[in-house]
This record gives structure tokens, sequence and C-alpha cells, in this order.
């Protein structure tokens, strides 16, 4: 089955699609359709799945809801992400609000993933690599809240804190008072209304298809690394992420 099938299979509020195929740039096909928006797009990279792409976010600009979404315990988000760089400092992967809904945040060198809703929280320390995709899970029952990477959960903690039931969702950014932020390509962005149990959680890391794969971003010329300066090249489709960073 693909990646797209076993998600919608799971029925989720949003599934939000980067540069997929059918071209579009936060496509939306969960049940309840949403924008998501930035002042910054650098699309068309590929991402874990060989049908879907993915999006590059600074240290500037993220993706961010573009209304609140009326969601309450349960919950579940799920992203891809790919690390560029190293994990000094604290550097946002997702949250809602920033306080009052289950926050993704990565803290230090040692790769530390950080969950918390609503003051109640879980640490873990994960064994996330830069250059490398990575599948995060974050899921809130109302009573228990719980960690997961690559399709393994790495916490689970008694939670039992009341959640708004109005946020904005950010990616790669905090989507209320700006704060921090992470440089990082973004893929096959969830949230669902319910608690993701495990073993659906392992289905979906494990219906990528292409975990493994360095993203390229489809160009018709070339960065010089030395000068920045962008040489056209026609048929050229082969400038990687590190590449095109220059630009920014």
């Amino acid at each position: 089955m693909s990646y797209p099938s076993v998600v919608l299979a799971d029925s989720p509020l949003h599934f939000w699609r980067l540069s997929d195929g059918s071209g579009q740039i936060c496509h939306d096909i969960g049940s309840s359709k949403h924008l998501l928006a930035s002042s910054f797009y650098a699309l068309g990279y590929t991402g874990p799945c060989s049908d879907g792409g993915a999006a590059l976010t600074d240290s500037q600009f993220g993706l961010v809801s573009g209304e609140s979404l009326a969601l309450v315990a349960p919950v579940s988000v799920e992203c891809w992400v790919w690390w560029e760089g190293t994990f000094a400092g604290t550097q946002v992967i997702f949250a809602w609000d920033n306080t009052t809904a289950p926050s993704l945040v990565l803290t230090n060198t040692a790769g530390v993933v950080q969950a918390s809703v609503s003051g109640c929280g879980a640490t873990v320390a994960f064994s996330m690599t830069s250059e490398a995709w990575h599948h995060l899970v974050v899921t809130y029952s109302g009573a228990f809240l719980a960690i997961y990477e690559d399709g393994v959960q790495k916490s689970l903690v008694a939670c039992g804190t009341a959640m708004a039931t109005s946020h904005l969702i950010g990616f790669g950014v905090q989507p209320v008072g700006g704060g921090f932020k992470a440089n990082s390509l973004f893929s096959e962005l969830a949230v669902y209304p319910t608690a993701l149990t495990s073993a659906q959680v392992s289905a979906h890391f494990a219906a990528a298809d292409q975990v493994a794969s360095v993203p390229v971003h489809l160009s018709t010329g070339k960065i010089d690394l030395t000068t920045g300066g962008f040489t056209s090249i026609i048929g050229d489709t082969t400038d990687i992420l590190k590449s095109v960073r220059k630009v920014y």
C-alpha cells in the first residue's frame, strides 16, 4: 500500500502533502481542509515517499496554519523531518500555540526531543541524526502523552492536563509570537482526532518507500558554492540540498 493510503485509512483531519504529484504546494487531503502558509517556500525537494515532496524551512520562516484548528484530546501530530546542520540550541519541529497543546522541540546537540501539553511533558534522548529522514509522532489521549521516533514508541508519560479547543499549528516555527525556528526539510504532515496506536505509527513508518533517500532539488542550473552565483544548465536536475542552501 502507498504511504498516503495507509495514512488516510487512519482518518486524519489534516494531511498536508508538500509539492506532491498533483502539483500542490501544501495540499491538505485530510477530512478537514486547512491552508499551511509561509512567507518563504522552497519546494521541489524529494521526500521520504516516492510520490511526495518536501519543503525547506529556514531560520526565519516556517509553515503555519492559515486559521485556528478546532482540536481537543485525543489528538496526534505526525511529520517527517530531514535535519540540516547541527542540533545546537532550541529549534522547533512543530508546536501548537507554543504552550497549550502537544509541541515537539529539538533542544540540544545530543538530539534531545521534548514533548509537552500544558506544562506536562516528556523528554527523550533520540537517536536522530542530521542529513537523514526521521518520522516523528506525538500522541495525547487526554491521560497519556507519547513520543515516537521512526515507528517506535520512545516515551509514555501520564498527563491529564486540559487542552484548549482552538489552536494554530506551526511546523519549523512557533506559530504564536515568533520564537524558536528550525533549519530543516518537512514532509507528510498530519493531524489526527485520535491518539494513534503503536501499531498504526509503525505501519505509517513502514509505508514510506524512500526513508534513506537524499533530498534532491529539481533545477535548471547549478549553484557556485564559492560565490553563491547561479549558472543555468538546461536539463540538469541534480542540485542536492547542500548546493541549494547557498541561495538563502
